[in-house]
């Protein structure tokens, strides 16, 4: 089957923690180039995704886009930094008691600190990831596949109707073909006579009138 070079595929998954978009776009290209845009959290995961395209797209410039939206923050922890608060705090203790200044120390106030409390993202399960992104990204590989071989079905039916053209074209030719040959005969005979005639007609002028029979002159000018 001819499968076009362009094509686009959209699929989207979704649970209780998370969601994937993956957008999958192929234009013409001599090699299969894939490159692949995705956050950073996937990386990992790179080979995977790239192996899976490859067993359906053989060749083509691919773009494939990946779009994760996390909606369960448990893989987000919060890390307090004792030691460095303490130190804050010390400070702000002796700026109160070297200045003689207002006691307006407070949690919220130590919290802003730079570092205080910090997000640290916990590890997610890459196998539990795959699980999700695969579903969509073998669908959006499915739908651009799709896509393709519609596209490639148009071309075909193109070229097959040009072929047919092509081919009426030549019969029509084959059949004029033997006709050629004995329409430049006549057409180089007529072509002929117009030049040579004048000619040869001066020169019987010249001729004594006893020199050539009727008979003669007669054939000398169908001839000519």
């Amino acid at each position: 089957m001819i499968r076009s070079m362009t094509g686009f595929g959209r699929a989207t998954f979704e649970d209780n923690s998370r969601s994937f978009i993956v957008e999958i776009k192929t234009v013409n290209h001599r090699y299969c180039d894939i490159n692949i845009r995705m956050p950073k959290s996937l990386i990992s995961l790179e080979d995977k995704i790239r192996a899976t395209i490859q067993e359906k797209i053989h060749r083509g410039k691919v773009d494939v886009f990946i779009t994760l939206n996390t909606y369960d923050k448990k893989d987000v922890r919060t890390i307090f930094n004792e030691s460095l608060a303490d130190s804050y705090l010390g400070c702000l203790k002796e700026i109160k008691e070297k200045y003689n200044v207002k006691d307006d120390i407070s949690v919220s106030l130590i919290a802003k600190f730079p570092d205080v409390i910090t997000l640290q993202q916990n590890e997610d399960d890459m196998e539990e990831l795959w699980n999700s992104l695969s579903i969509p990204l073998k669908e959006s590989i499915g739908l651009l596949v799709t896509m393709r071989e519609k596209e490639g079905l148009k071309l075909q039916e193109n070229i097959i109707e040009k072929c047919n053209r092509i081919k009426s074209i030549v019969d029509k030719i084959e059949e004029r073909a033997a006709l050629v040959p004995v329409n430049y005969k006549e057409k180089l005979t007529s072509r002929i006579k117009e030049l040579f005639q004048p000619i040869f007609t001066n020169r019987i002028a010249k001729i004594h009138k006893n020199s050539l029979s009727a008979t003669e002159e007669a054939i000398f000018f169908e001839v000519f």
